[in-house]
């Protein structure tokens, strides 16, 4: 939650906040790094910026990337924190984007109407490529839009599985062995998902926080960094903490996207088809409930996470303190 918001307050006013519409995440696998990074930080900003409305210093840090990634040009930044952390994340953009081979135009038409917030629909995008740069049917160009195809529907998953890898985001020496185990495995999922779609470890991991941050707020809740939400489920579990967005206990609705996440990684293998064999060799049980965080991880119970998960409850482990504001980690 937003440095300067009452956990309460942010708790109560979640539902009505996370109604706000914003442009949904594309296909980030098929946008190279360059792009990527650019990317994923402005999907980041637009969840904030849409969540919190009100809140002119995180209208005009949105604004500030998407100026900056639009004209290739930055400005003095603002004051408040949010602002100047902001500044520092373009300050490492490269805003000039490198070419990245015979997809050149029909990237560069996905990442512009990303920038304009469209909903990108991949056939209607690359037809609408092909009537603006030419008609393209030799076999090797068929072959790339083919590859483009397998990271689109790969990409609609992996937008939803952030959850599933969320002891990424967990300390090395976690006291729980089942935690520590999974970390591995799924900070080995972030390595391989990043070298099968061509991007850096760290937008990887930036993808699956992003993810996170969405799934939160399709339960009603604030968009919570993934440490955030650990914390939250750790005051569910170990202090009996019974804050509600609504009905529904806060843990137990976060248990309800690790579910959703449990789904969309199973997706991820099925689109992924030859390239998903790496993935569960190096990610063993990646898209399996004993992959993602699960009840016996961490000691303790949350009275109501049954209904949430049916015979598949999951339950992530506790963390220490983490930063209220981090873009990424």
């Amino acid at each position: 939650m937003l440095q300067g918001i009452p956990r309460q307050t942010a708790l109560n006013e979640a539902p009505d906040r996370a109604a706000q519409a914003y442009p949904s995440a594309p296909p980030f696998a098929v946008l190279g790094n360059d792009r990527a990074t650019s990317a994923l930080l402005l999907h980041k900003m637009r969840i904030l910026g849409s969540y919190y409305s009100d809140r002119p210093e995180v209208q005009r840090a949105r604004q500030y990337v998407e100026d900056a990634i639009a004209t290739g040009q930055t400005r003095t930044p603002g004051t408040s924190d949010i602002e100047r952390q902001v500044a520092q994340k373009v300050s490492k953009l490269r805003l000039n984007r490198s070419s990245i081979g015979n997809n050149e135009d029909l990237v560069e038409e996905f990442f512009q109407r990303t920038l304009a917030g469209e909903s990108l629909d991949y056939p209607k995008v690359a037809e609408a490529c092909v009537r603006k740069h030419g008609c393209y049917f030799c076999d090797e160009m068929n072959i790339c839009r083919a590859e483009l195809r397998l990271f689109v529907d790969a990409s609609n998953h992996i937008n939803e599985s952030g959850y599933h890898m969320l002891y990424e985001f967990a300390p090395a020496n976690s006291p729980e062995a089942a935690v520590v185990t999974k970390r591995v495995l799924h900070r080995n999922a972030i390595s391989n998902l990043a070298e099968i779609t061509k991007l850096s470890r760290e937008n990887m991991a930036n993808w699956a926080e992003a993810s996170v941050m969405e799934a939160n707020r399709k339960k009603l809740l604030p968009p919570l960094y993934p440490a955030e939400s650990i914390i939250e489920l750790r005051d569910g579990i170990a202090s009996g903490d019974t804050a509600s967005v609504g009905a529904i206990p806060v843990a137990v609705a976060i248990i309800g996207a690790i579910a959703g996440a449990l789904t969309a990684a199973a997706g991820v293998i099925t689109s992924l088809r030859a390239d998903a064999s790496q993935l569960q060799y190096n990610a063993a049980g990646f898209g399996q409930p004993t992959f993602g965080p699960e009840v016996g991880d961490f000691p303790g119970s949350l009275p109501g996470a049954g209904g949430a998960l049916g015979s598949s409850n999951l339950l992530p482990l506790a963390l220490g303190a983490a930063g209220l504001f981090l873009l990424s980690k």
